[in-house]
């Protein structure tokens, strides 16, 4: 069965409840994550790469549903102080986005996207 994207994303509103997020918290969330990310590697220093020649990827493989369900499946269950959110939840509804990353990550390979994907929706209370 083919899910629309409209399918996908009522799933998540489904999951998700009635929230609704600014889009102005929204951005101060990532800015502040950003932030907190930088400060706490200032003090790190630079690693020098050395130049190396790296093969270049000619042709990519297009991917299936299936095959982003068992990536997802596969993923190890970990955390970090910088990303503490568990994995198990994506694993638990992986059946959801799994269309929807398949189409984007296709899609993008192929080097184009749809108009559906450079929308924009913002709720301002």
């Amino acid at each position: 069965m083919k899910e629309s994207y409209c399918d996908v994303f009522e799933g998540l509103g489904c999951l998700l409840g009635e929230h609704t997020i600014v889009l102005d918290e929204f951005t101060a969330f990532f800015n502040d994550k950003v932030e907190t990310v930088r400060a706490s590697t200032m003090s790190t220093p630079a690693y020098d790469v050395s130049h190396r020649s790296t093969p270049t990827l000619e042709k990519w493989t297009l991917v299936t549903t299936d095959e982003v369900r068992k990536l997802i499946s596969s993923s190890p269950c970990k955390t970090c102080q910088l990303d503490p959110v568990p994995t198990w939840p994506a694993k638990d509804i992986k059946a959801l986005p799994s269309p929807f990353i398949t189409l984007l990550f296709n899609s993008s390979a192929a080097g184009y996207f749809s108009s559906e994907f450079k929308q924009l929706w913002s709720v301002h209370n």
